[in-house]
């Protein structure tokens, strides 16, 4: 009766700890499609092709701003003496730090601490034949959003994403 007894409880303890395993968080998995909606399909923000709901609150405010500084200033060349001139506008790739995007990525890392995520994505561009790293940074905003990308390719113009909008928002105000 006692061996049946210790079988028992070694059965419910080993179902309990199969359980707790299959039950615990995959943090990769949750932020997966997240990075695909961004990285796998050729996505610009200004276009509107970008989810917006994949982007932190702070995020999207400054990405926001920018389209509205683009479409003000489109407005006002059109009124202007010079309609054909070119607007205020963001280019390239800004989701990755070489301007002329990747072509291919994956995921090397994935750590968690504080309510972010720092993912490392290594990224390729094959017609450019260049390989380099950037850190994704998400922060969980009711499930995980895109808070900054932090730019390490030698030829990037500027520290990461953030800083860019914010450059491109303070320039903006010198131009008019």
């Amino acid at each position: 009766m006692l061996k049946t007894l210790f079988k028992l409880v070694a059965i419910i303890a080993s179902l309990l700890v199969i359980g707790l395993v299959s039950c615990a968080r995959n943090l990769k998995t949750e932020i997966e499609p997240i990075i695909n909606k961004v990285y796998a399909q050729n996505n610009s923000f200004s276009t509107g092709n970008l989810d917006t709901l994949i982007l932190s609150k702070n995020t999207y405010k400054l990405i926001d701003k920018t389209n509205q500084i683009t479409l003000i200033d489109i407005d006002r060349i059109k009124k202007s003496e010079y309609p054909t001139d070119k607007p205020l506008v963001l280019e390239g790739d800004l989701f990755s730090s070489l301007y002329e995007g990747h072509t291919s990525f994956t995921i090397t890392s994935v750590k968690e601490e504080n309510n972010k995520a720092n993912v490392t994505l290594q990224f390729y561009n094959k017609d450019f034949k260049e390989r380099w790293d950037d850190n994704l940074v998400l922060v969980n905003e009711h499930g995980w959003k895109i808070e900054d990308v932090i730019y390490h390719h030698p030829s990037a113009s500027n520290t990461s994403l953030k800083k860019v909008l914010e450059d491109f928002i303070e320039n903006s105000k010198q131009e008019n």
